[in-house]
C-alpha cells in the first residue's frame, strides 16, 4: 500500500493503479490507512504532501470501502446509533473544511 500512495504522489493516474491494485486494495483495512501515511511521514514524506494526496487516497479506497459498508443494521441497534453518528460528524467535517478554505 505504501508503493501504491508513492506513485500517487509521483503522478500516476487513479483510475490505472485502481486496476492494478484492486486485489490488494480489497485486504486493506481502513485503519491501516493512517499507519501507512505515519510511515511515509517518517521516510520524508511531507505532511502537506500527504494532506494533497488524501482526495485521491479517498478515490481508491471509495470502491473497497462501500463493498465493506454495513446494510440491514436493525433499527435502534448500537450500529445504527454509530452509522447516524458517523454520517453527522462527516457532514460537519465537511462544512467546516468548506469555513477553513475560505480563510
Amino acid at each position: 500500500m505504501k508503493n501504491l500512495i508513492k506513485q500517487l504522489h509521483q503522478g500516476v493516474d487513479v483510475k490505472e493503479l485502481k486496476e492494478k491494485y484492486r486485489y490488494e486494495l480489497s485486504q486493506v483495512l481502513p485503519i491501516e490507512i493512517p499507519f501507512v501515511e505515519q510511515e511515509l511521514l517518517k521516510e520524508g514524506f511531507r505532511v502537506d504532501d500527504i494532506l494533497k494526496l488524501y482526495d485521491l487516497h479517498v478515490e481508491l479506497f471509495r470502491e473497497v470501502l462501500a463493498s465493506r459498508e454495513l446494510k440491514d443494521v436493525p433499527r435502534g441497534h448500537p450500529l445504527d446509533l454509530l452509522i447516524l453518528e458517523n454520517q453527522e460528524i462527516l457532514k460537519w467535517s465537511e462544512a467546516l473544511g468548506l469555513y477553513a478554505s475560505l480563510l
